[in-house]
């Protein structure tokens, strides 16, 4: 398995969106679910996480930045989380760098 040999095993937090017009608009195109997840809050994309990194370990590793809305993760190791507000995904952007289910 190519994944195995990947060297780069930092968990990539860089990719998050605090709540601003672009946001609005994104989340209003998805659909009314997302737009209300996200319209008054800050979500973040981690990316690079381990194989078997489940949303409750998400949650875990997230505790302490604030009320989570929502976690949505997908097949390609990669997850997006929806705070509650913005405070919660700086918070949560602060955490690059610590370890999750063996990476970091």
């Amino acid at each position: 398995d190519d994944d195995d040999d990947d060297d780069d095993d930092d968990v990539d937090l860089s990719a998050y969106q605090l709540d601003d017009d672009a946001a609005a608009a994104d989340a209003a195109a998805a659909g009314p679910s997302a737009h209300a997840a996200s319209a008054a809050g800050g979500r973040v994309v981690v990316s690079n996480l381990a194989h078997d990194t489940s949303t409750e370990s998400l949650h875990v590793f997230f505790e302490g930045c604030g009320s989570i809305l929502g976690i949505e993760a997908t097949d390609e190791r990669m997850a997006t989380v929806t705070f509650s507000n913005r405070q919660g995904a700086l918070l949560a952007v602060a955490k690059t760098g610590r370890m999750c289910d063996g990476r970091r």
